[in-house]
């Protein structure tokens, strides 16, 4: 798969006012509702979920806020990522975790560039969103907890959606944001299905890993199964897991992208990684060379010794 490639696929999905902002504003953005100017359109029932539609009055505020976490991620991401090159002898579980948590860092950085964040209203900021009501007043019961937050630039309106029916927790709710976006990937390589062919098909690969089944994505099932039930190969008390836990060492430390794996496994656990965090870091770094004045060109120098 061409890096080059990918980072074009991604490019016409990505906010130019978010990794081109100038200044990242600190804390969570739905913590900071007080700082954008917006009203709240409409707070509704749709499909069973509550949908609030805010109309956003200035962007760059919140292009700020977005910034500022996805900055924050990124980081996360790169600063993980070194963590997990860290070689334990002849045990690979901690490693192999952390590359997990590497990828999924990246992968709510990558959510965040395209205007989509998986978030938490509090209480505080529930009040904001119905304190800004114009007209009358919606009589709906406006739950805190999780929130995915869509940010449509053309209309300018940030959509909030939480779902009744649990969806397994923000890992779960994140990797089923980042299959959205898989899919957003596949869909741009029609344009050109001759120039993009190989990477429609690794596209597609990825996808077949992410999806267990319905609602169950293999990258935290698999995480989960190395933290508490010691499995995956990677443990030194694992029965004949010598070659298995050499393996995803050397698989780590392979700089080079891997053949995206598709069993479910550690070692298609840790290609699958690699395509993200790589994709991560060269959208990082397509923001600090086409935005001189971008924060992402003065994160990268600041931060030049996680940035390898």
């Amino acid at each position: 798969m061409s890096a080059q490639k990918i980072v074009r696929l991604m490019l016409p999905l990505v906010v130019g006012g978010i990794v081109g902002a100038r200044r990242r504003a600190g804390g969570r953005l739905v913590e900071k509702l007080d700082e954008i100017s917006f009203f709240t359109r409409s707070i509704n029932e749709v499909r069973g979920a509550t949908e609030i539609e805010l109309q956003i009055l200035d962007e760059e505020p919140l292009f700020n806020l977005f910034a500022g976490e996805a900055s924050r991620f990124a980081l996360a991401s790169l600063i993980t990522h070194q963590r997990s090159l860290q070689v334990q002898n002849r045990n690979a579980a901690w490693q192999a975790v952390e590359h997990y948590y590497s990828a999924y860092y990246a992968v709510h950085y990558l959510l965040r560039t395209t205007g989509v964040a998986v978030t938490n209203l509090d209480d505080n900021a529930v009040q904001m969103v119905k304190k800004n009501q114009l007209g009358q007043p919606s009589a709906m019961v406006v739950p805190s907890g999780l929130y995915t937050l869509r940010y449509d630039v053309a209309g300018k309106v940030a959509t909030l959606t939480k779902r009744k029916k649990s969806s397994g927790g923000s890992h779960a709710e994140a990797w089923q944001l980042w299959v959205g976006l898989v899919d957003a990937l596949s869909s741009n390589t029609v344009a050109d299905i001759v120039e993009y062919g190989k990477e429609a098909i690794d596209l597609a690969a990825h996808k077949k890993f992410l999806v267990k089944y319905q609602g169950k994505y293999s990258p935290p099932e698999l995480r989960a199964e190395i933290n508490y039930q010691f499995k995956g190969g990677v443990w030194v008390f694992e029965k004949d897991k010598s070659q298995s836990v050499a393996r995803v060492q050397a698989s780590i430390a392979s700089a080079a992208s891997l053949a995206i794996g598709q069993g479910l496994d550690t070692d298609s656990l840790i290609s699958n990684n690699k395509f993200i965090v790589n994709l991560a870091r060269a959208i990082f770094e397509y923001s600090a060379n086409s935005y001189p004045k971008a924060i992402s060109r003065s994160l990268r120098h600041t931060y030049a010794e996680f940035i390898t």
